[in-house]
C-alpha cells in the first residue's frame, strides 16, 4: 500500500508541476490579445531615396509589457504570385508606437502590392494585415 501512496503522490507532484509551468507559459504568451496586440498606425509608406526601396509601417502596442516581434512586408506582383518579402524586428513599450523598416531590393521597376503583419517568436500574429501598392522606381 506504501508504494501505491508514493506513487499517487509523485504524479500528482508531476502533474502540480506541469500545471504551474502551463501557467507560466500562459501568463507570458502575448497571443492573449489575438490580432488586436498591435494595430497600425496610420498607412503603409515608402522610401525610394537612399540605395535601396524601404517600407515603413508603425504599430501601436496594446499589451501591458514591452514586446519584440518580427514585421513581414510580402511583396506580389500583378498575378499575386509572392515574388519577395523582407522581416525586421521591433520592441514596442506598452502604449507606445514603434516604425519598422523593410528594405526591398533585387525586384524589377515597376508595382507591387505590400502586405505587412506582425508576429511573435513564437510564430503568433499579432496584428491584422495591411496592403498598399508599393512603386520600386526605373
Amino acid at each position: 500500500m506504501k508504494a501505491s501512496t508514493s506513487s499517487r503522490l509523485g504524479g500528482i507532484s508531476i502533474a502540480v508541476l506541469i500545471v504551474l509551468s502551463a501557467a507560466q507559459a500562459a501568463h507570458a504568451d502575448t497571443s492573449i490579445g489575438g490580432t488586436n496586440v498591435w494595430t497600425m498606425v496610420g498607412s503603409p509608406s515608402f522610401i525610394a531615396t537612399g540605395t535601396y526601396p524601404l517600407g515603413a509601417v508603425s504599430y501601436s502596442n496594446h499589451l501591458p509589457v514591452d514586446l519584440t516581434a518580427i514585421v513581414i512586408m510580402v511583396l506580389r506582383d500583378n498575378s499575386s504570385q509572392t515574388v519577395y518579402f523582407s522581416t525586421s524586428t521591433v520592441t514596442i513599450a506598452p502604449g507606445a508606437i514603434g516604425t519598422v523598416h523593410l528594405v526591398e531590393f533585387g525586384l524589377n521597376p515597376g508595382t507591387y502590392n505590400a502586405t505587412f503583419f506582425a508576429f511573435t517568436f513564437a510564430g503568433v500574429g499579432i496584428s491584422l494585415p495591411a496592403s498598399a501598392p508599393f512603386t520600386i522606381p526605373g
